[in-house]
């Protein structure tokens, strides 16, 4: 295990680090009809971590499962292998996999971290904004970026009921590398928020977001780097993008698919994870740690045009 010295830590105390994954098919295009689940909905979605604890807590903890489990603490983590029985999860069990997925839970929730994912319903966002269409990668970074911006400030006032001199806490994002065209548009986007602030959901002026963001650029690492967050990313958007869909569209899941069950791994998911994430004083998640953009209406453009 790498070793990190007692100054690095402590100045890790004062950055937050946003592991994001994307679920879902990333191209979106006006006037398309979106028949599949895969095609119509993307999530990007993850974990909000302070730095020091990704060494502290989720590193040995981790670490700890995937020895158990696997036998070495490198072995690579993929929800996709593990629904496909790939990668470290060939050759093992259905009561193994489930095993181990439980003991990761276990292992994310014992860490202080908050969860948050948004998912664009592209299908609906054509058919409500025929004349203006925003790309969905914008979107989903400027929500990441204004949930980031309440959830700094919101740990900044509480820190400071127990000490009125810390500083103010920043935050960088870190996802995977797609493919190019995918990567430029997320850097675009960035950008963008980065330098102009937007109006999207909320107002958060640039000002805000450069007091909040300690890069100018979206940090996007390949998978040979192996970081550990964004395996962790990777595990959890999968069930969060299916909590989203089961929430907000089971009437249109259940049109495409015939069911809206969860899968047993979403349910444990849940009944694990629900509480970390995001929510507003009142517990509430919907538009804090999940949001789906546009939110079904009863009668939806859709709907009307049939």
């Amino acid at each position: 295990m790498k070793k990190i010295s007692q100054s690095q830590l402590e100045r890790l105390r004062e950055i937050y680090y946003l592991y994001l994954d994307e679920s879902g098919h990333a191209t979106f295009k006006a006037k398309k009809l979106y028949k599949t689940i895969n095609e119509r909905y993307l999530t990007i979605g993850g974990m909000l971590l302070r730095g020091d604890l990704h060494w502290t807590e989720l590193l040995p903890r981790t670490n700890d499962v995937l020895t158990r489990h696997f036998g070495r603490s490198d072995a690579f983590l993929h929800f996709t292998d593990m629904n496909t029985k790939a990668g470290v999860f060939s050759g093992i069990s259905d009561e193994a996999r489930a095993s181990f997925w439980e003991d990761f839970l276990d292992a994310v929730a014992s860490v202080d971290c908050t969860l948050m994912s948004i998912t664009i319903d592209k299908q609906r966002m054509q058919d409500k904004f025929k004349v203006y269409l925003d790309d969905p990668y914008h979107l989903l970074i400027v929500w990441h970026t204004e949930r980031v911006i309440y959830e700094l400030t919101k740990r900044e006032k509480q820190e400071r009921r127990r000490d009125n001199h810390i500083p103010g806490l920043m935050a960088k994002l870190i996802i995977e590398a797609r493919n190019e065209k995918s990567d430029q548009r997320l850097k675009r986007s960035y950008r963008n928020i980065y330098e102009n602030g937007s109006k999207r959901f909320i107002t958060i002026t640039a000002r805000e977001v450069q007091s909040k963001l300690i890069s100018s650029e979206i940090a996007i690492l390949q998978k040979e780097d192996r970081n550990l967050g964004l395996q962790v990313a990777d595990m959890l958007c999968n069930p969060l993008h299916w909590t989203t869909l089961l929430r907000f569209c089971s009437e249109d899941i259940e049109a495409m698919r015939g069911a809206t069950k969860k899968s047993e791994a979403v349910e444990k998911f849940w009944q694990k994870l629900g509480n970390k994430i995001a929510h507003d004083k009142s517990g509430k998640i919907e538009g804090y740690g999940i949001k789906l953009f546009p939110m079904p209406s009863r009668m939806s453009p859709t709907e009307i045009a049939e």
